[in-house]
């Protein structure tokens, strides 16, 4: 069997396909992108990845609603991915369907409760519904999650030349 044979019975792109799609979206590619993603979706229609960046692209380019369906089948093939909730949520809320975007977010953190970017997106959507205590409370863990702390070594010359004045 040739290695195009096996990746087809394999429903899993090559590591320079997805590269190269992550690469045209980070580098603002979005035609390219979105080819790629095209091509990558229909050759391998259960590959959760793909369907991710393509809802992203989509969404970038302004086809809010194509990139609602993208962001939809990357869940229905992968519900357990949180990243795949958080993209949903963001797309259901640029299209103004904030009580839907609320859900996919908490989703999100159902699945991950340490994904800071999903504690703040659902505390903007709060917090556009008017549930500002709600909000309040998530943008505090989304800080929570974010912050750490240094190790008292890197901070204590620091300290010590301050403190010698």
């Amino acid at each position: 069997m040739s290695k195009i044979e096996s990746q087809y019975i394999s429903g899993t792109p090559t590591r320079e396909q997805v590269n190269d799609l992550i690469s045209h979206y980070q580098n603002g590619t979005l035609i390219a992108a979105e080819k790629l993603a095209g091509v990558l979706t229909r050759e391998f229609p259960s590959n959760n990845l793909t369907w991710k960046v393509l809802g992203e692209v989509l969404s970038a380019t302004g086809r809010k609603s194509e990139a609602l369906e993208a962001n939809q089948t990357a869940i229905m093939i992968a519900p357990h991915d949180a990243a795949a909730h958080v993209n949903l949520g963001i797309t259901l809320s640029e299209l103004e369907r904030l009580d839907e975007a609320e859900a996919s977010y908490s989703q999100a953190i159902k699945l991950k409760s340490d994904f800071p970017e999903a504690y703040n997106n659902l505390s903007t959507t709060l917090k556009e519904l008017g549930r500002l205590e709600d909000a309040d409370a998530g943008f505090r863990q989304a800080i929570a999650l974010t912050l750490t702390v240094p190790k008292p070594m890197s901070t204590w010359p620091i300290c010590l030349k301050d403190w010698e004045g």
